[in-house]
């Protein structure tokens, strides 16, 4: 019969060291549990692991069994296993590319900021967080393709033009549609954070956000606290309407609102239809919420796919954002 008390356990076991995590289980707050049945002399535990990898669980089950069986001569321990949910690329700036409606062109703004800040030399990732509609795999170019899985159980981000990036469509058959609950939908993006091996890093994350969805922005606000936004408009009226209401959204639930870029200026329109779908959107949308119109962005198709380079003018424009972005 052992005559350890569980504050004599906790510290033993704060001393043990996690190969797996590189460092000790105090250190990682992994003990969530101490507990001593003192009628059969058994410890009872639980331990938070930090991988997928069941070689985890099999060394710290043989490693604590040591030291409670042999070491601090309990008759038996009992453990259960959580796994904590740690973010790869937790010192990252997490910018959600936001806007009231569809088609104003956020998951454009999405790559090609997270292009011009990697050309800016910056570690960045892209997170295309419009599930039911993703759009970045298309305009990146990139094949059909699944991602792997390191020895962690973690995917590997697919990696072009330098930045490192996820979707759903590397989950999906190509042209298959998403008819997702809102939880597997919410929870499809909680693994994008936390499934996923993201370089530890990365200084910027560029998330390409869904159109106005209250509970999925209320769910990534309580995932990514700290993140900021750039919401998207086009000139038109319509655009703006919403884009305020987002707007609006963004402030109630305390997130910080960088500013507002307007997309597509210049629009063809027919004359009948100009003053309704050209109206200055940004500066709208500038006025109503007052915060910044950081950039207007004209309505010019990319030399190449929807990549702007930087001998065109759109590029340059983006190249300044990326530069106010990591001078902020």
């Amino acid at each position: 019969m052992s005559n350890y008390s569980i504050s004599q356990i906790t510290t033993k076991l704060s001393n043990l060291f996690n190969p797996f995590a590189n460092s000790t289980l105090g250190a990682l707050d992994a003990i969530k549990h101490v507990g001593v049945d003192k009628d059969k002399d058994v410890v009872v535990l639980i331990i938070t692991t930090y991988t997928n990898n069941p070689e985890e669980v099999k060394y710290l089950r043989k490693a604590i069994a040591k030291l409670i069986k042999i070491d601090l001569e309990f008759s038996g321990v009992k453990i259960e296993f959580e796994q904590a949910k740690v973010l790869s690329c937790q010192n990252a700036k997490f910018i959600l590319i936001e806007s009231g409606k569809g088609g104003v062109g956020k998951s454009q703004i999405a790559i090609n900021l997270a292009y011009q800040l990697a050309l800016l030399g910056k570690k960045v990732g892209l997170i295309d967080g419009d599930i039911y509609t993703p759009a970045t795999n298309i305009m990146l170019m990139i094949p059909n393709q699944t991602l792997a899985v390191n020895d962690y159980g973690k995917i590997i981000p697919h990696k072009i033009k330098d930045f490192e990036m996820v979707s759903v469509e590397f989950f999906n058959q190509p042209d298959e549609a998403v008819l997702w609950s809102k939880d597997i939908v919410n929870n499809m993006f909680s693994n994008f954070l936390y499934q996923v091996a993201w370089s530890k890093d990365l200084e910027y994350m560029i998330v390409d956000m869904p159109s106005l969805t209250t509970e999925f922005m209320v769910n990534v606000k309580s995932l990514l606290p700290n993140s900021e936004v750039l919401l998207v408009t086009s000139p038109s009226f319509t655009s703006a309407h919403s884009v305020i209401k987002a707007g609006n959204g963004v402030k109630q639930l305390g997130q910080s609102i960088i500013g507002v870029i307007e997309n597509m200026n210049g629009f063809p329109v027919s004359k009948d239809e100009d003053e309704y779908l050209n109206t200055n959107g940004g500066k709208v949308v500038s006025n109503a919420l007052d915060i910044e119109l950081i950039c207007s962005i004209p309505f010019k198709p990319a030399r190449t796919g929807y990549l702007y380079e930087l001998d065109e003018e759109n590029g340059q424009i983006f190249k300044d954002l990326a530069t106010l972005i990591s001078i902020r």
